[in-house]
């Protein structure tokens, strides 16, 4: 799993889709006409989260103004679509951890000690 610290903007990059040709098989990127983006919460091509954004024939966009819950995994969907209209996607999907660690406890004692002191709780800084 991907994780991400932000609640408000998601950063995606893709590899080029290539358009393949059925005749002679020939693969090209010049096919793709453009990538729409999405984003949902319970399942890849959702759109609960952002709705369809088209973003031209840019391999990666910058997403913000977003409202992501801390501990929710998210989809992100890349679709490519070509010059007839097909398409096809591809999904990644992250959670978001937003929070730090929680604080432990530290122990100060010597190495001659048969047995570890009580606890000193732990502070922030």
């Amino acid at each position: 799993t991907v994780y991400q610290a932000s609640t408000s903007v998601v950063r995606l990059a893709w590899q080029p889709f290539a358009d393949v040709e059925e005749e002679g098989s020939a693969v090209h990127s010049t096919g793709v006409t453009h990538y729409q983006i999405t984003i949902g919460s319970s399942s890849p091509g959702e759109t609960d989260v952002l709705g369809p954004t088209t973003v031209g024939i840019a391999t990666g966009q910058v997403m913000t103004g977003l409202s992501l819950l801390q501990g929710h995994t998210y989809y992100a969907t890349v679709t490519a679509f070509d010059f007839v209209g097909h398409s096809t996607q591809s999904s990644a999907k992250f959670t978001v951890d937003a929070s730090p660690p929680v604080i432990g406890r530290i122990w100060i004692w010597s190495p001659e000690a048969t047995s570890l002191p009580a606890a000193t709780a732990g502070t922030t800084t």
